[in-house]
């Protein structure tokens, strides 16, 4: 939607925490997008960044998380619309979501009718969903897949009833896979246990936390380390109290990669079985330039250190292995 990682445009993941308590209604200052700060997606963003809806205008957004600029609105997102896809979704009926998806895509088609934007996007998440609850191979995942051909299928519908079919091109993409899960490892209870003080959602009351755990999406986690501090700490500042929980959580069969900033162009990176590496960006913005320096193994599997490499080298170094654009 914006050509840009996300945390460059101010939404560091799923879910983050803000350590300049700058969020103005937030509960612990602590952003889930999962819930109702959905509704502070577009306010977060860098209202310096272009969407592709600010750039390609008359544009629509459906079900979409950012539509900060879309001429003809967002459909999916108003109240009505979040009241009831909230009630499915926090019952945990996937069904039930796939039905409410399936409303508001066919209000969706129907602006489509009316404006003929020359940008839309259309978000289907009821696969994802589904795959959750009940495995990527299941037959309601199948079926909620066919949702999304039988979008595409009404819009060429319309378009060709209106006479411009020819104009209309539709690229379908998706924003990650699934890989099968047998094992759920939590990681929050794991450092609870530990004896520290945890603030994650949705137990956001934690008093003195010295942990805040941000999970950001599938099998990755912020964690946050003293969060009463205002601004942000090294590692190497942090090591002290803090070296053997990185260690004993390296050590956990769920963990694959950890990785912590050493400073604001280094990030270290860990792979308990493959060893220690560091990524080095040089410059910045589009010029940013990126070297991958073992230190004691290969831990992104990449062959070696790399050096000095742009944007495309730095994907292409990565592409063929396990951490694909981990660089």
């Amino acid at each position: 939607v914006m050509g840009r990682h996300p945390a460059s445009v101010g939404m560091p993941g799923l879910r983050w925490f803000d350590r300049a308590r700058s969020l103005r209604w937030s509960h612990a200052q602590a952003r889930s997008y999962s819930g109702i700060d959905i509704w502070h997606v577009d306010g977060d963003l860098d209202p310096h960044c272009p969407t592709l809806y600010d750039l390609v205008q008359p544009s629509l957004a459906g079900l979409m998380m950012i539509a900060r600029g879309a001429t003809h609105g967002r459909v999916g997102r108003g109240i009505g619309w979040s009241l009831r896809a909230g009630w499915a979704h926090f019952r945990g009926d996937a069904h039930a979501w796939r039905r409410v998806e399936q409303a508001a895509v066919q209000e969706f088609l129907r602006r489509f009718t009316k404006a003929r934007p020359t940008l839309s996007m259309l978000g289907i998440l009821s696969p994802d969903k589904l795959a959750h609850a009940f495995g990527s191979d299941s037959t309601s995942v199948r079926a909620a897949i066919q949702d999304v051909d039988t979008a595409i299928t009404q819009a060429q519908a319309i378009a060709t009833a209106g006479g411009w079919a020819d104009g209309l091109r539709v690229w379908v993409v998706g924003d990650h896979g699934h890989a099968p899960v047998s094992e759920h490892d939590d990681l929050h209870g794991w450092l609870s246990g530990r004896g520290h003080q945890v603030l994650a959602h949705p137990k956001l009351g934690t008093r003195r936390a010295d942990i805040a755990l941000m999970v950001g999406g599938n099998a990755m986690g912020h964690v946050y380390l003293d969060p009463a501090r205002s601004s942000r700490a090294w590692w190497p500042t942090l090591t002290t109290r803090w070296q053997s929980t990185l260690e004993a959580m390296l050590q956990r069969p769920s963990v694959g990669l950890l990785a912590v900033a050493m400073n604001a162009d280094t990030v270290r990176v860990y792979n308990h079985r493959d060893g220690v590496a560091d990524i080095v960006r040089s410059h910045a913005g589009h010029d940013a330039r990126w070297s991958y320096r073992a230190i004691d193994g290969d831990p992104l599997q990449l062959g070696g250190s790399l050096s000095d490499l742009d944007a495309d080298d730095a994907w292409r170094a990565g592409a063929a292995s396990p951490y694909a654009d981990a660089l």
